[in-house]
């Protein structure tokens, strides 16, 4: 199969991750955090990496 997937029908032009329902967990967080999302990263020397951590939500962007 190929072409767009479903998930494709709508793309936001100026997304904003506040209108997620983003969870403060514990009384005492910073403020509300996106938990085990799956982040990749690339070094200088391209060597990548793929991790899950936490991800505080800081603004819309």
């Amino acid at each position: 199969m190929s072409g767009r997937g479903a998930c494709q029908e709508v793309v936001m032009k100026d997304p904003d991750i506040t209108r997620l329902p983003v969870l403060t967990c514990w009384p005492e967080d910073g403020g509300p955090f996106v938990t085990l999302p799956v982040i990749q990263t690339r070094s200088l020397t391209q060597i990548r990496n793929v991790g899950l951590y936490r991800m505080q939500v800081l603004n819309p962007r």
